[in-house]
């Protein structure tokens, strides 16, 4: 018997391109879409690293979205999850489905700078299969790094902690 085989997702766009579509398949040009989705990487764990963990996903779709559109939105974003006087930073990066592309840092009291995520605007490879023909500004971003910021928590291990107590008095942090 054939059985498809299951692979565990490195992102969450599945759940954009998704949206994207059906905004385009219902004649729409503007919207804007989240979604949180856990996420698996081959990576070392560390402090900062682990093989899981949730990304938070999203995208905005509009004929006047821009780059500095998604940095207002992010920066928002950071600043009201992570404080006001969270130190962020945009830098110029890479990624395959967007261009210009940004990597957004935090630093982190203890660890330093830290990436929190990468974003940019899609491609038109991207977004002309799916039906869209206006610009779209995306991000995927790591929930359990900021989640380490918010908390103060310098190992990201400890968010899956079996300590009780532990759990309690991070729970009394927000």
């Amino acid at each position: 018997k054939n059985t498809p085989g299951k692979v565990l997702r490195t992102h969450a766009t599945n759940s954009t391109a998704r949206s994207l579509e059906d905004l385009a398949k219902s004649g729409g040009t503007e919207g804007a879409f989240i979604s949180i989705g856990k996420v698996f990487r081959n990576e070392a764990t560390d402090a900062t690293h682990e093989m899981q963990f949730f990304q938070i996903d999203g995208c905005m779709v509009g004929p006047n979205v821009t780059l500095a559109n998604l940095k207002a939105v992010l920066l928002n974003f950071y600043k009201t999850v992570l404080g006001e006087d969270a130190d962020v930073e945009f830098r110029p990066s890479f990624f395959p489905f967007t261009e210009p592309s940004v990597e957004m840092h935090v630093r982190h009291p203890k660890l330093g700078w830290m990436e929190l995520g990468g974003a940019g605007l899609f491609r038109p490879e991207v977004t002309t299969p799916l039906g869209v023909s206006v610009p779209v500004i995306a991000w995927g971003l790591g929930l359990d790094r900021m989640a380490m910021v918010a908390l103060g928590i310098h190992d990201i291990r400890d968010l899956f902690s079996a300590d009780l107590e532990f759990i309690r008095t991070m729970r009394g942090s927000f």
